[in-house]
């Protein structure tokens, strides 16, 4: 008997719950990132590295390769590339370009770092 006091219930129950949900979404705002980039790269010419050794950091060596840089970005890796016309042209023959501020590698491990001594080695 008592389903049957519940059962007229039960569609205004779900006719609330929608209302409801639509009232959240409508009124939701959308918070910003807690720590969201504040950076935007300053304006640059172009500059196009020529004759280049170049590490693509996957294994990858190229000699005597050319890269593009425009907007702060990598545009181009390869030979004999067309400058743009206001790019700043480096001649980097003996030269050689990796990935990121340092050389893709490290020396950690080999023969113990500097000043530790738990290996009983030390680089010092």
């Amino acid at each position: 008997m008592s389903s049957c006091r519940t059962a007229p219930l039960l569609p205004r129950v779900f006719v609330f719950l929608a209302a409801l949900a639509a009232l959240c979404a409508a009124t939701a705002q959308t918070a910003p990132a807690p720590y969201s980039s504040t950076y935007t790269p300053a304006a640059a010419a172009p500059v196009l590295f020529r004759h280049a050794t170049i590490l693509n950091g996957n294994g990858v060596r190229l000699d005597d390769a050319d890269l593009l840089i425009e907007n702060g970005k990598i545009a181009a890796v390869g030979r004999a590339l067309a400058a743009p016309a206001n790019a700043t042209i480096v001649d980097a023959a003996g030269r050689w370009l990796s990935p990121g501020i340092i050389d893709p590698h490290s020396h950690l491990g080999g023969n113990g770092s500097p000043h530790v001594w738990a290996t009983g080695t030390s680089t010092k």
